[in-house]
């Protein structure tokens, strides 16, 4: 018996959980784009260096957490990248 639910479980329940990770993945990269997209918007109405200061606050809270694990679950691109997108676009 243990041995066809180990069998199962190779089959079915191991991919299901890695298709559902990929998913998960490919979401948090869309969310990183509108994120983007959010602070060109921001930026276009005015509010740069009102987001960069915001950023730049946050990123003091947000810098100890760059380990695999945390990049791979983050939602919003690191505030220093989107410093640097907001900076170069003033230029």
């Amino acid at each position: 018996m243990l041995g066809l639910m180990g069998l199962l479980l190779f089959i079915f329940i191991i991919p299901y959980k890695l298709i559902i990770e990929l998913w998960a993945m490919i979401g948090r990269k869309l969310s990183q784009r509108t994120e983007y997209r959010a602070d060109a918007f921001a930026a276009s109405i005015g509010e740069r260096h009102g987001l960069i200061r915001l950023l730049e606050r946050y990123s003091e809270i947000e810098h100890h957490k760059w380990g695999l694990a945390d990049q791979l679950m983050r939602t919003h691109p690191p505030a220093m990248y989107r410093i640097g997108r907001l900076e170069g676009a003033n230029s």
